[in-house]
Formats: C-alpha cells, structure tokens, sequence
C-alpha cells in the first residue's frame, strides 16, 4: 500500500467512524416526541345513544365492583371493535352510558372516526388534555376603550366601544361579561333565529355566520320588497319620506331613515369577530 493510499484509507477508515457515532448519537438523542407514536394506546371518549343496544344487552349497575365494571365495559368493547375492525381494550367509565376505548397502531383521531361510524355511538372524541385560551381582545375597531364622544359624555356612557362584553369592574358595569366566556365557548354550533326587520346579507360583519332565512311579513307596502311572504329575509330599508309621512299607510308616523334594526341585533349576537372590521360580536361562533 504505497502512502497516497494509506492516507486515503485512514481517511475513508475516520469517515466511517465517525458516521457511526453519529447515527448511534443520533438514536440516543431523538427527542421522544419527534418519534413515531403509534406505539403508545390511542384513547378515545366514547358515548352511547340511548337507545344503544350495548347498553340493553351490558348495563353497567352503579353498585357493580372494580372487577365486574372492568369485564362490562371489556365486553362493550369488543361489540365497538366490529367496527373499528381491530382489537379494543377499554379504559375507565366515565358514567353509566360513556367510557375510554384503547388501540394500538393507529391515531387516536383516526379511531375516533372509526367508532363514530357505529349507529350504537352519539360521539367519539381522543381522550386528550385541553387547556383553555387565554382571552385576546379583539381588533375590532368599535372594540376597545376610545375617548368619550360628545354624545357619550352627556349620556354618561363610559369610555369604551362595547362595553358590554367586558367583564364587569368599578369601570364598566356590564353584567354580560362575554369576554370572560370566550376562552371556552364562543358559540360554535349554537344557530340563533332573529326575528326582526331582516338583514343586510352582504355586511361584512354579518355575511360570515349568516344561515338562510325568510321573510315573514305578509303586508306588501309594509315588507317594501313588493312581495310578501319569500324566501329573501333581506331588509330593504324601512324608511318613511315627507310624502308617506303626509299620506297613505305611514301618515303621521314621522320622516325617517332606515333603522337597519335586523342587522344590528344579528351583530350584537353574532358578528364576526377578530377581523378588524366594524364590531365583536358576543358569540362570534354563532
């Protein structure tokens, strides 16, 4: 072996060494939650329709010992693995209708969708840790405190936009505090009928959480859309000009623009919220 070589070999020797250590380093120093997981039991929350015949056939007695809880809730699920299509074990009740199921090899969400597609179950949800958020304020505009306008100072109203939703203090004296109740719920899910004057679908404050609706109001000049009864709950205004005011079916009721009414008490409720436009809504979720 002449030295060009040798060299050549002690540095291909040094190089697959080092290499080796490496990778054995890099074994030993994988950060466990880089790993895969699923080695470790996927938990999942699972509850039962009433009517479920799991729960006819393997009633879970309230006096029933540790041992005889543990081999009904088994049984339960081993009816549950038929359609999660692989083994189950099961984790603790949680009441006499819902307990923890347990899998190896898959995602807890995955056998979460799995158990949701049998008729017996009303929900399926990863047994997981939830922490809730801490409150943001909103970048709404109409939000936050802002000097009192002319209007507000002889009013006596106090120096913020929608006080209401604040949590009450020796500052503002709303008894609503919807801001402390949005780090756990903002509405999600929850529909809420306005019957009012209609709305203005397209406000992009509103358009987001908008559901179709209708148009209840029979009485033609009333409605002012020409029609009566439709399916377009959309306000056309309900203005009242000098000449309706002097005559017809508005005498007397006073010149005034639109009131938009249907539209504000949607926005109250429900309008999009952390958008930075126009106001928070108090279940922005809705």
């Amino acid at each position: 072996m002449n030295p060009r070589q040798a060299s050549t070999f002690r540095c291909l020797a040094a190089l697959a060494l080092s290499l080796c250590l490496g990778s054995a380093l890099a074994q030993r120093t994988v950060p466990a939650q880089a790993r895969p997981a699923l080695d470790a039991d996927a938990r999942v929350i699972v509850g039962y329709r009433p009517d479920a015949a799991v729960l006819r056939d393997m009633p879970l007695p309230r006096w029933a010992s540790a041992s005889d809880s543990t081999r009904i809730l088994q049984r339960r699920a081993e009816r549950l693995a038929l359609s999660a299509g692989m083994p189950l074990q099961t984790g603790r009740a949680l009441s006499e209708s819902t307990q923890v199921v347990r899998a190896r090899g898959l995602s807890a969400a995955d056998l979460a969708r799995r158990l949701a597609r049998d008729p017996q179950v009303a929900y399926a949800v990863p047994d997981e840790r939830k922490r809730f958020r801490q409150s943001t304020t909103p970048n709404d505009p109409l939000y936050p405190e802002a000097p009192r306008t002319d209007l507000l100072r002889r009013l006596g109203g106090p120096d913020a936009g929608q006080w209401y939703l604040r949590a009450p203090d020796a500052k503002f004296r709303s008894a609503v505090n919807a801001a402390g109740a949005w780090p756990r719920s903002t509405g999600s899910a929850v529909v809420v009928a306005v019957l009012d004057t209609g709305i203005l679908a397209q406000h992009l404050d509103l358009a987001p959480n908008l559901l179709p609706g209708r148009d209840f109001v029979s009485d033609v000049p009333t409605a002012n859309d020409n029609d009566g009864w439709d399916d377009d709950p959309s306000d056309p205004g309900d203005w009242v000009t000098a000449a309706e005011d002097a005559s017809g079916d508005f005498r007397d009721c006073g010149v005034e623009d639109s009131s938009w009414h249907g539209s504000k008490v949607a926005g109250i409720i429900a309008a999009a919220t952390n958008n930075a436009t126009g106001m928070a809504g108090g279940a922005p979720g809705a």
